[in-house]
């Protein structure tokens, strides 16, 4: 009742508000398994100090940000190789440099929708990784974000920028 309350102030009315509190992995789940849009007219409120700060333009720009916590100004890259593939024909090499891990999480969007976390990736020694593009991966563009260690899921992520194209 007293969140209830408390949104009424500001003008929302029940049964509309839901007081939603997930830890980390849940919200990086429930944004990336949004099919159906929904997340796309929700508003998105954040406590500050003691107020409810509207912050859903900020949200609808860029989730990832609420979603991953990532270290700037890190030294991690992925590197893809080709840029553009062939889903059927071609392979797609992913390299990480300077994380310096047997296994890594990558998260990613397929276009422009967040999607699941791709958990334990095997590297080589040199922290590179090649898949083929079979007849079932899902045509698009595909935008790598961040990087963690597999082998530590509380790591920090390492903001990263790489895109490939399959066709």
């Amino acid at each position: 009742m007293a969140d209830e309350a408390a949104f009424a102030v500001y003008g929302f009315k029940p049964p509309r508000v839901f007081v939603i509190e997930l830890q980390q992995e849940a919200f990086s789940d429930a944004i990336a398994k949004d099919l159906s849009g929904a997340l796309g007219r929700a508003a998105y409120f954040q406590y500050e100090g003691d107020r409810l700060v509207d912050k859903t333009d900020s949200f609808h720009q860029d989730p990832t940000s609420f979603v991953l916590k990532w270290s700037a100004g890190s030294s991690v890259d992925l590197q893809i190789s080709p840029r553009e593939v062939v889903a059927g024909r071609d392979k797609i090499t992913f390299c990480v440099v300077n994380l310096g891990v047997a296994e890594f999480d990558l998260a990613y969007s397929l276009n422009r929708s967040l999607m699941p976390i791709a958990t334990h990736w095997r590297a080589d020694c040199k922290g590179c990784l090649t898949i083929i593009a079979d007849d079932n991966t899902r045509k698009g563009s595909y935008h790598f974000l961040a990087v963690r260690n597999s082998a530590d899921p509380r790591a920090i992520w390492q903001k990263v920028d790489a895109k490939v194209v399959i066709r």
